[in-house]
């Protein structure tokens, strides 16, 4: 599967222990934010499967319409809650 990831401004996703399971995957990470339509379809041409990382890129109709092999979309994003880095 063709995966991108976007705005992984410091890279961090590639070490987390996790990342491992896209090994069998074609993956390409982003390090910067763009979010002009037609940049964006040029980078996400022929991705099966998105990851945003945080809110930061916004996934809409227009783009959409242009990536037809994508299937997947996946947001992520840190919960920072102080109640529970104090426990």
């Amino acid at each position: 599967m063709k995966v991108s990831i976007l705005d992984d401004y410091f890279d961090t996703l590639r070490t987390l222990d996790c990342f491992n399971r896209l090994a069998d995957h074609e993956v390409t990470v982003w390090n910067d934010h763009v979010q002009e339509v037609e940049e964006l379809t040029g980078r996400l041409q022929g991705a099966e499967a998105l990851v945003l990382v945080r809110e930061r890129t916004q996934i809409r109709t227009p783009l959409l319409e242009r990536l037809p092999e994508l299937k997947h979309r996946l947001r992520i994003s840190p919960i920072v809650n102080s109640h529970f880095a104090a426990s």
